[in-house]
């Protein structure tokens, strides 16, 4: 896949597949800056994608599948403010996701999909209030 860091020049763009092999992610400063629906497939990312994904500051929707080779992810403290939907799929060597206190405010729906040895949800999102639904397969 070409180089990614103009995609801010979207600058009206607000949904984003992206579909094969990155060997980076841009800043999330080079996203558009009214991107609110993202998806990753088949990236096979070898770095979390998380720090950068959980700063862009209108996402809504985030669906990553296949998109990381690593074993733990990490979503800091406060990130995703304005994310509803997180979807994570054949993230075969995913073993722990890590949520930072005030993370994902928002999470309405979680769908966690093929990832096998996933050790456990985190309470920082199986105990939100507001959560609505949680699938798992």
């Amino acid at each position: 896949m070409p180089p990614l860091d103009e995609l801010a020049i979207l600058n009206r763009l607000t949904q984003l597949k992206l579909d094969g092999l990155i060997i980076k992610l841009p800043s999330a400063g080079d996203f558009p800056p009214t991107l609110r629906y993202l998806t990753l497939a088949n990236t096979c990312l070898g770095v979390d994608p998380m720090p950068v994904l959980e700063k862009i500051s209108k996402l809504f929707f985030l669906k990553l599948r296949n998109a990381f080779t690593g074993e733990q992810m990490l979503v800091s403290e406060f990130g995703f403010a304005k994310l509803r939907v997180l979807c994570i799929a054949e993230l075969w060597n995913l073993r722990n996701l890590h949520v930072g206190d005030g993370a994902m405010r928002k999470l309405l729906r979680v769908e966690i999909n093929n990832c096998p040895y996933l050790k456990n949800l985190p309470n920082e999102i199986a105990l939100k209030a507001n959560l609505e639904k949680l699938k798992m397969v």
